[in-house]
């Protein structure tokens, strides 16, 4: 698939917040809250300890470690491809031209 970008900036934020206005919207909402329950209402007891979100955060890090990894391995062996495609159609010229 190929995808072409606008040159253009404005164009290109424009098309990413029209395409995720959905998640910003919700985000938005959700930060919104969590900002008037904090602020306005100032509720001391809304504090996450540290413990749930280094164990969180440990997690994601390992998930995004493995999902690196396939995906170098998915872009390496297209590489493989590539190129064997690419000696390929030399070999192929050449014979035809001799």
């Amino acid at each position: 698939m190929i995808v072409e970008f606008s040159k253009n900036r404005v164009k290109a934020i424009w098309g990413i917040i029209f395409f995720n206005r959905a998640a910003l919207l919700f985000f938005a909402l959700c930060a919104s809250a969590a900002c008037y329950v904090c602020i306005y209402l100032q509720y001391d007891y809304v504090k996450l300890p540290a413990i749930p979100v280094s164990i969180l955060g440990g997690a994601l890090a390992i998930f995004l470690g493995f999902r690196n990894s396939s995906a170098y391995d998915r872009w390496r062996e297209a590489r493989k491809i590539w190129g064997a495609l690419v000696n390929d159609s030399r070999s192929f010229g050449l014979e035809v031209i001799t």
